[in-house]
């Protein structure tokens, strides 16, 4: 119920504004605790560079983001701080994913699992977001649920990009 009102009153915005087209928004996933900062946002860049002018990337990068690997040894404050941080990130990212229209997760070269990014992807199934993966033929997320939580897979960005524009974009 609380989705049709939402989108009855977006309408009625565009149309009173005379605002026909409508952005669309992509969630871009991928790893990030224990990644450098720039192989975190080259990627991204490089979608939302690549991708129609009517399409909108959010991305987790955007807020404070924790790039240390992670540590299994931990104080009674670290812990208090690292349990905050996390419900902020799960908070930030499942409204993320709930309101976009198209996750794209890119895993492609990675050798661990990121326990984040699996979650990223049975959100956006429990929200009906269609999923396109980005990952190596031979990758350690070959794995059955994932493959059938993701309906497009590609071993390049710019693969991804391409559907993303197919699927999404009202430019012509």
């Amino acid at each position: 119920m609380y989705r049709i009102l939402t989108g009855l009153i977006l309408a009625a915005t565009r149309f009173i504004s005379g605002t026909t087209e409508m952005e669309k928004y992509i969630y871009l996933a991928g790893p990030i605790s224990g990644q450098k900062k720039a192989d975190a946002e080259d990627w991204r860049s490089v979608v939302s560079s690549k991708v129609a002018s009517d399409i909108v990337c959010l991305s987790p990068l955007r807020d404070r983001t924790d790039f240390s690997s992670i540590s299994h040894h931990r104080t009674p404050e670290s812990t208090r701080t690292d349990l905050l941080h996390g419900i902020q990130i799960v908070a930030r990212d499942r409204m993320d994913i709930m309101r976009c229209d198209l996750v794209l997760v890119n895993v492609l070269n990675h050798e661990s699992i990121s326990i984040g990014t699996v979650g990223e992807i049975f959100w956006a199934d429990a929200f009906r977001k269609p999923v396109i993966i980005i990952k190596n033929i031979s990758s350690v997320y070959n794995h059955s649920m994932l493959d059938a939580l993701c309906q497009w897979r590609f071993s390049t960005i710019e693969e991804g990009v391409d559907k993303i524009n197919i699927l999404l974009s009202n430019k012509k």
